[in-house]
């Protein structure tokens, strides 16, 4: 990611439009059905282009030792200031992911794709670990009037999430097109 499209991000952030503080549903459902029982006692997390913390913040303050990556400065200083006492860490890194092998439980990834990162968060997962993503697919353009990505660099097609992790143990997937188009996947290494 070029230095400009981290200026785009960090006007995005400093301009409140992408700074949703809440969880997002699929999230809150993934963790109460697959994260929780799995891992009742937290572990090691890591949010990719995390933002400004909303699924970050939420596993550290249920004792998850969380890190959150994200390319935007201004993102990161919105978490920080989120997050108050909330113990966990800030990385401001470009796309590229340098996970030591086996080091997460959990690896989240929502509204991002990077098809090239496909293999690194599979090997940022110890050996049980749970990948929860969720970005929009190809019926997205039409289904949400103009609004969020469009570039089909950016558009799942259909199902390409299955084969995208084809190393992981698939729990849960499904596409949906109710206001917008997007793919939601719980995987789990073996």
């Amino acid at each position: 990611m070029g230095v400009g499209e981290r200026e785009d991000w960090n006007e995005r952030y400093a301009s409140g439009s992408h700074g949703g503080g809440e969880p997002d549903a699929f999230f809150l459902q993934a963790y109460e059905d697959y994260v929780s029982p799995l891992f009742p006692n937290g572990g090691r997390a890591l949010d990719i282009a995390g933002g400004v913390g909303r699924h970050a913040i939420w596993l550290a303050q249920r004792g998850w030792d969380v890190t959150l990556v994200d390319v935007s400065e201004e993102a990161l200083r919105l978490a920080r200031e989120r997050a108050g006492d909330t113990a966990m860490r800030f990385v401001r890194k470009d796309v590229s992911l340098e996970a030591p092998a086996g080091s997460f439980e959990l690896v989240l990834n929502f509204f991002y794709l990077d098809r090239g990162l496909s293999r690194a968060l599979e090997d940022a997962l110890r050996p049980g670990g749970l990948l929860v993503f969720k970005t929009y697919t190809q019926a997205h353009p039409e289904l949400s009037g103009g609004k969020g990505p469009t570039h089909p660099m950016h558009l799942l097609d259909s199902g390409e999430l299955l084969s995208a992790f084809e190393d992981l143990q698939i729990i849960s997937y499904r596409e949906t097109v109710t206001k917008k188009g997007v793919a939601e996947l719980v995987a789990r290494k073996r």
